[in-house]
């Protein structure tokens, strides 16, 4: 077994690899890996002003776009009006007015920008191309970092590494048939604890809890509409083959009950306001 890890997007992302690598085959596995994760935090972070995130917000009109911009807006229309228009990339300019901005100060702001109808600003056209009706402040916090993980996961199979885990900040995928893994679901206002144990041997797991990141009367988690941070749930997990697909849903049911979302599979773990958990029959794990 051999392990590297690195700080990229905000959290410390630790892979872990069973195959027999050689050395110098490992560390070229290494470098293009952080490279890689360097390069997306470079082109999808809202808090660089010259990411191309950032750039493309200030842009109208037909824009071309590389394939991994145009695929992360798919995944945020897919769930659109599923989420009653609350799972939006357009939150950048509210989220950053209510404090979780590119310093992090967690100020909010006298006046909260509005949030615009995304169906009314993005048109995609194709996988490259959009058209865009007006600037806006993007933010694909929803779903950045599980689409990473599945970048890496794809790296990793391109160069014919097949058991390993990646794990960045929660957001994991795990690919060993020959040894099942135990993920443990963190208990969501007790670190220390876990409330149950999940057995994996392929696929994605994502986990979050309002509970994770809360300044003032906020967590991360945005009511577009309200500008409040009133969810229904205290804490969601959601497996998934995609780990990018399992973050955006682990954001989703923050707002609307699962059997909303017909159009990916994927099995779910909820704890809501009162500590009911819910479970699909197919999450797996076992509860303590």
């Amino acid at each position: 077994m051999k392990s590297f890890e690195f700080d990229a997007l905000g959290t410390k992302i630790i892979c872990t690899i069973w195959d027999d690598l050689k050395e110098a085959d490992f560390q070229i596995t290494n470098n293009k890996t952080i490279s890689l994760v360097k390069d997306f935090e470079n082109t999808f972070s809202r808090f660089k002003d010259d990411a191309l995130l950032s750039r493309v917000g200030e842009m109208t009109g037909e824009i071309d776009l590389p394939v991994d911009f145009v695929n992360i807006l798919k995944i945020y229309k897919s769930l659109y009006n599923i989420s009653d228009r609350k799972f939006t990339p357009l939150m950048g300019r509210v989220i950053s007015d209510i404090g979780y901005d590119a310093n992090l100060s967690f100020e909010p702001k006298a006046d909260i920008g509005e949030v615009s109808d995304f169906d009314k600003v993005i048109n995609i056209i194709s996988n490259t191309k959009i058209n865009k009706t007006k600037k806006c402040k993007f933010d694909f916090g929803a779903v950045g970092k599980g689409y990473a993980v599945d970048l890496i996961s794809k790296l990793f199979i391109d160069s014919s590494i097949y058991r390993y885990m990646i794990n960045a900040g929660g957001d994991i995928y795990y690919s060993d048939l020959l040894l099942p893994v135990s993920v443990g679901l963190e208990h969501p206002t007790d670190n220390t604890k876990v409330i149950g144990t999940l057995n994996m041997t392929r696929g994605a797991v994502c986990g979050s809890s309002t509970q994770k990141r809360k300044w003032k009367n906020y967590s991360h988690y945005i009511d577009p509409h309200t500008k409040d941070s009133k969810v229904i749930n205290l804490a969601v997990w959601v497996r998934s083959d995609s780990c990018a697909v399992a973050d955006a849903l682990a954001s989703v049911l923050f707002f609307v009950d699962p059997q909303k979302i017909n159009n990916y599979e994927f099995e779910y773990c909820i704890i809501d306001n009162d500590y009911n958990i819910k479970y699909s029959a197919g999450f797996g794990a076992e509860y303590f």
